[in-house]
């Protein structure tokens, strides 16, 4: 059985593992098709970073892969959103 404590800690969504992180937050949406054919599309929300994948062209363990990366790009801070005030 997988410890779900190490497991969020390696796919980086352990906020634990990343005491200093910025509140930012991430999510990775599988969808059934998206515009132009694309695999994958970024999009922004205030406050966080998400990514489309198409479910059909992306793997679950390249989705996995890719939720273990942003985690950590966000969460380390190297990724901050730094949108204006209207």
């Amino acid at each position: 059985m997988v410890d779900d404590d190490a497991a969020a800690e390696e796919n980086g969504t352990d906020p634990e593992a990343y005491p200093n992180s910025p509140q930012e937050d991430f999510d990775i949406r599988p969808m059934g098709a998206l515009p132009g054919g694309k695999s994958l599309v970024f999009f922004e929300s205030d406050g966080g970073l998400g990514l489309a994948v198409d479910e059909h062209q992306v793997p679950p363990k390249v989705q996995a892969d890719l939720r273990q990366g942003l985690g950590h790009i966000i969460r380390s801070g190297l990724w901050r959103q730094n949108w204006q005030q209207p």
